[in-house]
């Protein structure tokens, strides 16, 4: 249960943030082209939250599985975690970067 609580946390400060960009782009006069680019961030930040979602949704359904694919699926996501957020929380820069101009 604390994985899934850690994650749904993750994704409602995501969710917070995107709300946060957003409002900054409807209120500063921002060019067309650099509204887009803050709209694709925006999206690829959201793929690879939706993928960290994804790895720890699937440590929690492999204690449904039988125990010797359970052990391999939770020593795969042991192993894999941390590569699908770290482009999320990376992403977080450019999108700042891309506003404060």
């Amino acid at each position: 249960f604390r994985i899934q609580s850690t994650s749904v946390i993750n994704f409602c400060i995501i969710t917070v943030y995107f709300a946060i960009v957003v409002l900054l782009i409807r209120l500063r006069d921002l060019n067309r082209h650099r509204v887009q680019a803050i709209k694709s961030i925006m999206i690829i930040a959201f793929f690879f939250l939706a993928s960290q979602f994804l790895v720890f949704a699937m440590a929690y359904v492999s204690y449904f599985f039988p125990p010797s694919i359970a052990t391999q699926l939770l020593a795969f996501h042991k192993k894999y975690s941390v590569v699908y957020a770290l482009p999320a929380y990376s992403l977080t820069y450019y999108i700042h970067f891309a506003v404060s101009k």
